[in-house]
């Protein structure tokens, strides 16, 4: 049994992490330590050092796979933030375990922060010192962070507006535009290939104790990170070394951690009809977005395009640090044509609105945090998808939307109706500002009282200030602009389907993988979790109150007093499969 750590030496961490998560701005602190290369080109910095737990960004080369479209030399290094407790062990195989994480769709290693910590702490007061990773997704090689990076260092955010809409440079370098999909080819040979073999490398580096990746180390992830945890363990990566061989155990949080939902691969003549329909089709669209006939980035996708992300993060900024202020950024948002056309979709109240721009958001007063709230929040985004509950507009009077569903309408349809608004809008009675005149402000997820009629405390569980805080310093690595979209809309839908063709064929050991212990957990309130409830796995557990983008930045303490429930279900889980 290996020797641990006296536990109360721990659970100080629980009453520190919230003021930490608070008052945290994760890359001002520079600690040179491992910051040189060694001979296989890696680094580690140490980006945070201020607390109970330590956290670096690693770094190392590693060349996309052959064939590979040109593509920015940024693009052929892989990393992984490491946190672990401070004071731990530098060589991780002397830790009890390493929970290895994938974030979502759209979304970078930085927007693990939240739940790293929380689950980092919660396995302490169990007596195990964990390390947690979150991955990079190589794709972020395809935004320019400068105009991000000088906005946090000046605590401004107009510095970061002028550099990507305004046209301003930023110490003589000016931006480049947000790339067209015929400048992104190389985002085409970014699918599954390329993302497992990103997980292998850093773990068979970095975890070269085959004993130790098998025993001690747990691969998940959020959302579509568990999708492709999922591609990871059925993966044959040759000379014996089994995806499903590199993982005791795995987890999902809004998600399921499987590469064979519905095991089509377990019958003969199920996987035979995939590799005849969807294995076909799948080699097509690939030539196709390889090609440009398909997209490769998300780029006319309004809502989730570049222009769009950018803009989350540049008002992340302005939270963070004038979250008071009245801002700016709706005015100047409706003079670009991407996000103006986002807004509509996205945030657009009435139909007039949505089609015309009657009625839209910058005929409205914010301030910056009222601003961002609106840009996240389940009461005021229209399309399910991406939805986090981080509290609540207030200020001035605030009416139901009724696009694009009359929700009190649709609500009162009998059996279809809330499975209707669950599917389209995620289910949350979606609200408008309708006064001109009044600056809006925001309530906080632990501020919700009886003057808010169209949510309340039991759903929500997200601090506005933690995500403001991430987007501010994180400087681009908790949003990824540029989502390749075959790795969303080719390779995820068609690996489900059964395609095993192509670069898929080394997806061979599906049944193998589903063996594996697996931890899956959904939100309640998630728009994705009612749409996979026919095919949760059995064993799977709902979280109340939660919606699909909460589980990374659920708060610390929620409003009924707990400690954040996924990362104590998932502290929980590594534990107790740990050898004693």
């Amino acid at each position: 049994m290996r020797k641990r750590r006296n536990s109360r030496v721990f659970r100080r961490i629980a009453g520190r992490v919230s003021l930490t998560l608070c008052c945290l701005a994760l890359p001002t602190v520079s600690v040179p330590a491992g910051a040189a290369p060694d001979a296989a080109g890696r680094t580690e910095t140490v980006i945070d050092a201020t607390g109970d737990l330590t956290v670096s960004r690693v770094r190392m080369y590693s060349p996309m796979l052959s064939g590979a479209a040109p593509h920015p030399d940024g693009c052929d290094y892989i990393g992984y933030l490491r946190y672990r407790t401070a004071g731990a062990p530098e060589d991780p195989q002397r830790s009890d375990g390493v929970v290895i994480a994938q974030p979502g769709a759209f979304l970078g290693a930085f927007s693990l922060d939240t739940i790293a910590r929380n689950t980092l702490t919660a396995a302490a007061q169990r007596g195990s010192a964990l390390e947690w990773w979150s991955m990079e997704p190589r794709f972020g090689c395809a935004f320019d962070t400068t105009g991000l990076a000088a906005a946090d260092a000046a605590q401004d955010y107009r510095l970061a507006w002028d550099y990507y809409f305004g046209g301003k440079p930023v110490d003589g370098q000016r931006f480049a535009g947000f790339r067209p999909d015929a400048e992104l080819a190389y985002l085409a040979d970014m699918g599954a290939a390329q993302a497992v073999t990103d997980q292998y490398t850093i773990m068979t580096n970095e975890l070269p104790d085959p004993a130790f990746r098998s025993t001690r180390t747990f691969c998940g992830g959020h959302s579509d990170g568990a999708l492709m945890t999922g591609w990871f363990v059925s993966w044959d990566f040759g000379d014996g070394q089994a995806g499903y061989r590199q993982c005791a155990g795995l987890y999902a949080l809004e998600s399921l951690a499987t590469s064979d939902a519905v095991a089509l691969q377990d019958n003969p003549f199920t996987a035979t009809l995939g590799e005849l329909g969807p294995g076909a089709t799948h080699q097509v669209l690939v030539d196709a977005t390889k090609s440009g006939v398909l997209q490769r980035s998300f780029n006319h996708t309004p809502g989730f395009n570049p222009q769009w992300w950018t803009m989350v993060a540049i008002a992340g900024l302005a939270a963070h640090y004038a979250p008071d202020a009245e801002t700016e950024l709706n005015r100047l948002a409706a003079g670009v044509p991407e996000l103006a056309s986002s807004f509509r979709i996205m945030l657009g109240g009435t139909y007039l609105d949505a089609t015309l721009g009657i009625g839209g958001l910058e005929r409205f007063r914010f301030t910056n945090t009222a601003f961002l709230g609106m840009l996240l929040d389940d009461n005021s985004l229209n399309i399910g998808l991406t939805l986090a509950s981080v509290g609540a507009l207030s200020g001035g009077p605030i009416v139901a939307k009724d696009f694009p569903l009359d929700d009190t309408f649709v609500r009162s349809i009998p059996v279809v109706g809330e499975l209707l608004l669950r599917s389209v809008t995620g289910g949350s009675i979606r609200i408008r500002p309708t006064d001109e005149s009044v600056l809006y402000t925001w309530k906080r997820f632990d501020e919700i009282d009886e003057s808010v009629w169209f949510t309340d405390g039991g759903k929500e569980t997200v601090d506005i200030r933690d995500i403001a805080r991430l987007l501010a310093t994180s400087h681009g690595g908790m949003v990824e602009p540029y989502f390749p979209f075959r790795y969303e809309a080719v390779d995820n839908p068609m690996i489900q389907l059964g395609a095993r063709d192509g670069d898929l064929a080394a997806m061979r050991f599906d049944t193998e993988a589903r063996a594996l212990p697996t931890l899956t957990v959904w939100g309640t309130e998630s728009q994705e979790g009612t749409l996979v409830a026919p095919i949760m796995p059995p064993g799977s557990i709902l979280v109340p109150g939660y919606h699909h983008y909460d589980p990374p930045y659920a708060a610390t303490w929620q409003n009924d007093g707990s400690f954040e429930r996924f990362a104590t279900l998932l502290a929980g889980y590594v534990t107790d499969r740990l050898p004693r």
